[in-house]
């Protein structure tokens, strides 16, 4: 007899493999240890004039990693610089002689460090050589560009300020990248140069820059660049409003809008646009629907990928065919399948209508029975609480006021059912605000206050992710005319931030923010979501001045990477094993966020089939004895608040079920997610063995001829469970033990190697649990 034998471990699910990438953001650092330039002097010899230069040591270096600095040299403060030292130079000084007289001479200076680096140069400083009462010849000091059109889109008629800090008396020119040259800056006030430009009609630019150029009397010339952040679209302004996202799923999503009142087919058509990238005019664009009449008012777009952010515009014409109207660009991000939630619907009632201040929006929420419930919009209003009106069916209703903001954002919802567990899920359709957070504001003394500057210090406060995370202060500082009120805005994270006047300074407005969990600005990809600081004065009777946009981006990110660590991701199905589970929080930068409470529970696979063995369902977190869960039982070993690792840990035990349970961790404050896996199993065998038919001698060979190979192939419709940024793949040959997981077991009998032909196997099954069926 040959026989051949194998053994099949039943699992808790499908057993899964889980790879986890650590990203790592790669920094790039601009070497900081820089030598200081600070005195350029005249060596007096009438037959080799030349000049002393003196500088200091790099601040933010030790001493001892210091190797010395290089000298380069140029005939032009702006033209090509060559080195003049051999070996690095070791003092603080250096005489360089044998210069033509009356020549000018500008000098930079760098930092060689002991690992053979060098930094950054210093900005040039010169002089005249053997020029009796020579000046030093600098470059002239910009501190920065700024515009209000700056991360938006202005249209026809709309006006673009550009302001400019440097040092004062300089003449200075602006050029708008495909627009404009040589536009004069007006020195507004000292060391504040203004320029205006009113958008033309036709006129259309994505994506430009502006650049201002500085001349100094001494001929220095410097200049700066802003970011590519400036959009010019030279006809009407969007007119068209409420387009909003009414169905939005992985594979499908459904526009709505106001219908059309009293129209018919004289009166034209609409079309949707539709773009990956922010639409701006609709140039090489076709629309992504036929011509549709103006008494329809939906359209369902079928062709969409799960996790993709598309524009959407909405545009009419007339029956000329002449664009009359359109949209501004609806941002819709697909959701990824897969969700985690245990609430079976939200509903709100704003059907596509912008809610104003003392508009009412009605949420509805469909789930179990007994639960408490809260819902929130955007980023100024949440904690709204939810009622249950009958069984399962919770409402609940907020009035909008002045100060609201201007958003869209979808109605998301907090629950707490009754067992303790949190769930969380968001309306598919979105709600439009038009509640400004500064209402009109009167005449008032009609002074309007003059701005002349801002700047801030957030490039210092920043980590290494570049990003403003929570807890960082940051502080803003204006100047403007004296006597006035300062406020600064961070897009609608942040918002009307009061600044004092110095009393030592006047005219100069200072104001600090520290950024709290939840506040978020500038994370998003689209170029024309990018946040600047807004800063403006109002005046004793409350007339505003213009607004002044900082000049660098801003990207406030409180999101956390929550990871979760369990001991053992295999435990045996007996409602007594257990596992360690740990949930690490760190933010953009990589550092522990200590005092940050999450909420914890377990939820199943999306397939889940059905459980084998018995036992009650126990969620509770008491620590109590009481009957196992069929799919076990997270309880929290301390408290739910990180420590100053960031951690919070808990103990998983195990219930009945052989399945797969899904561990959750999430921030409430700012909705980030970690997930983990436990798979809990009952152990099983599985014998095969090919038996000598009855009445039939066989005489055993001296080696053995025949080989019978068995391998077991899970079905691939065997559960897997997907969310997004978390997969699990099936692991080979292991089921689950929920009665309708299947596997084939394939037997191949050779001899000497080659397959044998023409032979029977007959698989058989004892026992009650488990079947085979023929496939072949």
């Amino acid at each position: 007899m040959i026989q051949g034998s194998t053994h099949i471990s039943g699992s808790a699910a499908v057993k899964k493999h889980l790879m986890v990438l650590s990203l790592f953001a790669a920094i790039a650092v601009l070497m900081t240890g820089i030598a200081h330039a600070e005195t350029a002097g005249l060596l007096w010899d009438s037959s080799t004039p030349g000049i002393k230069l003196t500088w200091k040591a790099p601040s933010d270096t030790r001493p001892e990693k210091v190797k010395g600095y290089n000298l380069y040299r140029s005939e032009e403060i702006g033209g090509h610089y060559n080195k003049v030292n051999d070996q690095p130079v070791t003092k603080l000084d250096y005489e360089d002689r044998a210069l033509q007289k009356g020549k000018d001479y500008f000098y930079r200076i760098t930092t060689i460090f002991v690992d053979g680096t060098e930094s950054a140069p210093t900005d040039p400083v010169g002089m005249t050589a053997g020029a009796a009462n020579a000046q030093e010849l600098r470059l002239p000091k910009i501190d920065f560009l700024s515009s209000n059109a700056l991360g938006k889109v202005l249209y026809m008629g709309d006006e673009a300020v550009f302001i400019l800090s440097a040092e004062p008396g300089l003449t200075a020119k602006l050029d708008i990248e495909g627009v404009a040259a040589g536009m004069q800056m007006k020195e507004a006030e000292p060391g504040s140069y203004k320029a205006n430009f009113i958008v033309p009609q036709g006129l259309r630019v994505k994506d430009a820059s502006a650049t201002a150029t500085v001349v100094a009397s001494n001929g220095g010339k410097a200049s700066v660049q802003t970011k590519p952040f400036i959009n010019f679209l030279g006809i009407r302004k969007p007119a068209l409003s409420g387009l909003y996202a009414g169905i939005l799923e992985a594979g499908r999503v459904g526009l709505n809008w106001p219908k059309a009142q009293g129209v018919d087919g004289a009166d034209g058509w609409s079309v949707i646009y539709k773009d990956t990238s922010r639409i701006l005019g609709f140039e090489g664009l076709n629309p992504v629907t036929g011509r549709i009449a103006r008494t329809v008012a939906a359209y369902i777009d079928g062709d969409v990928a799960p996790g993709r952010t598309y524009y959407y515009v909405l545009a009419q014409y007339d029956a000329a065919g002449s664009l009359t109207a359109y949209s501004d660009n609806l941002e819709v991000t697909v959701p990824q399948a897969g969700r985690v939630s245990g609430i079976e619907s939200v509903e709100e009632d704003s059907a596509g209508n912008t809610m104003k201040p003392g508009s009412t929006l009605k949420v509805t929420v469909k789930t179990a029975s007994g639960c408490k419930a809260s819902f929130a919009l955007g980023d100024t209003i949440s904690g709204k609480p939810l009622a249950e009106a009958e069984s399962g069916i919770y409402t609940g209703s907020y009035t909008f006021k002045d100060g609201d903001g201007q958003f869209k954002s979808r109605v998301s919802v907090s629950l707490r059912d009754a067992s303790g567990d949190t769930h969380f899920a968001s309306s598919a359709t979105f709600v439009a605000v038009d509640a400004p957070r500064v209402s009109a504001t009167a005449a008032g003394d009609g002074k309007k206050p003059q701005v002349f500057g801002i700047k801030d210090d957030i490039q210092t406060v920043v980590g290494r992710s570049g990003r403003l995370t929570a807890g960082k202060t940051f502080t803003v500082t204006l100047k403007g005319d004296t006597g006035a009120k300062g406020y600064f805005s961070v897009g609608n994270s942040i918002w009307r931030v009061p600044m004092k006047e110095d009393p030592a300074a006047p005219g100069m407005y200072s104001g600090s923010y520290t950024v709290r969990a939840g506040d978020s600005a500038g994370v998003a990809d689209d170029p024309l979501n990018t946040v600047f600081i807004t800063g403006w004065l109002e005046s004793s009777g409350g007339t505003p001045s213009d607004k002044l946009t900082g000049p660098m981006p801003v990207i406030i990110d409180t999101s956390v990477n929550i990871a979760v660590d369990i001991s053992s991701h295999d435990l045996l199905a007996d409602a007594r094993s257990q596992a360690k589970v740990t949930f690490t929080v760190t933010d953009a930068d990589g550092e522990f966020v200590p005092d940050r409470r999450l909420t914890v529970l377990i939820e199943p696979t999306a397939k889940y089939t059905g459980v084998a063995g018995s036992g009650g369902v126990d969620r509770r977190r008491d620590g109590q004895d009481a009957a196992q869960g069929v799919l076990g039982r997270l309880q929290v070993d301390f408290d739910d608040m990180t420590d100053r690792f960031g951690r919070v840990t808990a103990t998983y035990t195990s219930g009945f079920a052989a399945k797969t349970a899904m561990v959750v961790a999430r921030d409430f404050a700012t909705g980030s997610v970690g997930m983990g896996y436990v798979t809990t199993s009952i152990s099983s065998s599985v014998n095969i063995a090919l038996t000598e038919p009855a009445g039939t001698i066989i005489t055993a060979p001296v080696k053995p001829i025949y080989q019978l190979s068995i391998d077991v192939v899970p079905d691939p419709a065997n559960p897997v469970h997907t969310y997004p940024g978390f997969i699990l793949d099936t692991i080979p040959n292991s089921l689950t033990a929920d009665g309708t997981s299947r596997a084939s077991i394939v037997a191949v009998l050779t001899k000497d190697g080659v397959p044998a032909v023409g032979n029977t196997i007959i698989f058989g099954a004892s026992g009650a649990d488990g079947s085979f069926t023929k496939a072949s």
